[in-house]
């Protein structure tokens, strides 16, 4: 009697090996995920990157101390790509970083989505941090003229604070026109004594009085 040959299709399927995050809780993985061990890390980021907004939230905020790239770019470009109204309040939490890395990652991709960002500017340039408010106002290059104006003049006429005072003037001069030459004149009388501020202000008054001449 001829033996019967074992074809393929016979053969047991190959069992899909698990991976070791599966096994681990939420909060597990969120203590992980910045942690010394470098495969556990990535694994728990990926792991993290598929779960609810509220999670991958959760996941955000704990980058901040975080200094490994693969994990950074993982959660926050998931981040990027959801951009729900809970996902990109944690991404802006991220500028507050003393972490380079995170804080400029979290920026450059928070930079490519204005539209989902503009809800939550004048928040951030109401920040506590001034490095905040100034970090802030680079995002808004990327957002229309029309928007960003009323945002940069409430800043020039209450922040207290000379260098954000003068972020958001250079960031004006690029967007306003003559109708802001008031509040401009009201900067001056703000600072009168901070010669970097009058050299500024000077400077956007004749070049936002030019163009109205031309």
């Amino acid at each position: 009697m001829a033996l019967k040959r074992k074809t393929n299709q016979d053969a047991a399927p190959a069992e899909v090996a698990e991976s070791p995050s599966e096994h681990f809780s939420i909060g597990e993985l969120l203590e992980q995920l910045c942690g010394s061990d470098v495969e556990l890390s990535h694994q728990a980021a990926e792991r993290l990157a598929k779960e609810s907004d509220e999670t991958l939230s959760d996941a955000i905020i704990n980058l901040n101390e975080c200094q490994d790239e693969f994990v950074i770019d993982i959660l926050l470009l998931e981040g990027q790509q959801r951009a729900s109204d809970m996902v990109v309040s944690a991404m802006s939490d991220l500028l507050a970083s003393e972490e380079p890395g995170v804080r400029n990652r979290a920026l450059e991709l928070m930079s490519q989505m204005p539209e989902q960002v503009l809800p939550i500017m004048p928040e951030l340039l109401a920040n506590p941090d001034k490095d905040v408010r100034i970090l802030s106002m680079n995002m808004l290059n990327y957002m229309p003229n029309h928007q960003i104006v009323p945002l940069l003049l409430k800043v020039i006429a209450e922040d207290a604070e000379i260098n954000v005072v003068a972020q958001a003037m250079d960031t004006l001069s690029g967007a306003a026109d003559a109708s802001v030459l008031s509040a401009v004149e009201g900067v001056k009388a703000r600072f009168p004594d901070e010669s970097y501020i009058q050299f500024l202000a000077d400077n956007l008054i004749d070049q936002l009085t030019n163009q109205s001449d031309s």
